[in-house]
């Protein structure tokens, strides 16, 4: 499972105090790619989040 934590420790740095804080961190039943994004589905419901949009590069092997 890929999770992006840049969020989280962004908040963590502008809070001073010094406290526990609790998140949500999605679980995935799926990972595919789909129209050129990062599709997960979550678990125990058929919604889909797009992860990341995903960049086409040229891959021109010799």
């Amino acid at each position: 499972m890929i999770i992006n934590l840049e969020d989280f420790r962004k908040a963590k740095k502008l809070n001073n105090i010094n406290s526990i804080q609790m998140t949500k961190i999605p679980i995935f039943e799926r990972i595919f790619i789909e129209n050129n994004e990062l599709i997960g589905e979550l678990k125990d419901s058929k919604e889909k989040v797009i992860i990341e949009h995903l960049e086409q590069k040229d891959s021109s092997t010799f």
